[in-house]
């Protein structure tokens, strides 16, 4: 299972350490270690990155940190933050990881001036042997499982914009001989273009999707070749699952483009 994983500790060396426990943990084949960062609070409530190390799958935890320091109020050294749209952006970038409102109301709590946490995302099969590293220096974990609820989302915006658009044509053909009929003819167009625009987001999604979740299955691969023996059957379900996540999420998206390219041809 894929995880975003937050571990607070109380201090910047602890964090680090804490880190490097991750790493040894995936040099072992316990985890796969996608990517990660070190980050701190200020004083003046805006974020830091202390470490961070995404490439090249870092979509996940660097959205993630965008995300949150949106929220926060800014993100140190990177531009972003309330000023340029942050908070807008960061409920979209949010939204768009498939991370619970729980899980962000957690960091947003528990991350306050002054403490160091470690964001990484991860495939774990077994959730002690991370936190049982974060306890041993004074910290603490909080993670969530990435949701596919976007693309459930994706596809129920394309359903319902395929029904409004078969409505404004099926009101413009009925009330053609009335004074609206320009003004009804613009709130199809408006509709059409609306729909037009969500299966672009859709492609751009499948696109970026793949993208990220190929390069984690090359990860996982690569740690395959150097792993011992009593972990190799490990990572191999963990590609195995990889696979079946790509191939569902992937499925809701391009049955959301076939609709939508169903309305547009109508």
């Amino acid at each position: 299972m894929t995880n975003f994983i937050f571990a607070l500790f109380p201090d910047e060396a602890s964090a680090r350490a804490g880190l490097e426990a991750f790493e040894l943990l995936h040099v072992a084949g316990d985890i796969t270690l996608f990517n990660h960062a070190i980050v701190q609070r200020g004083m003046d409530g805006t974020l830091v990155v202390l470490e961070r190390e995404t490439a090249p799958i870092g979509s996940g935890v660097g959205a993630l940190i965008g995300g949150t320091a949106g929220l926060f109020g800014g993100l140190a050294g990177l531009g972003i933050g309330a000023a340029t749209g942050g908070i807008i952006g960061a409920v979209l970038d949010l939204f768009n990881l498939g991370v619970s409102k729980e899980f962000l109301s957690s960091i947003c709590k528990e991350l306050v001036p002054g403490k160091t946490a470690v964001f990484a995302e991860a495939s774990e099969e077994w959730i002690t042997l991370v936190d049982a590293r974060v306890e041993a220096f004074g910290g603490s974990v909080i993670r969530a499982a990435r949701d596919d609820f976007i693309e459930d989302e994706i596809r129920k915006r394309v359903v319902r914009l395929k029904r409004e658009v078969a409505a404004r044509r099926a009101e413009f053909a009925a009330r053609r001989t009335e004074k609206r009929l320009h003004a009804l003819h613009e709130v199809v167009l408006r509709s059409e273009e609306n729909l037009r625009k969500a299966a672009l987001d859709a492609a751009r999604h499948i696109e970026q999707y793949r993208e990220e979740s190929d390069a984690k299955l090359k990860a996982l691969h690569d740690q395959l070749q150097s792993a011992s023996p009593a972990t190799k059957a490990r990572i191999e379900q963990r590609i195995i699952d990889l696979q079946t996540d790509q191939k569902q999420r992937l499925a809701k998206i391009h049955d959301a483009l076939r609709l939508a390219r169903e309305a547009m041809e109508a």
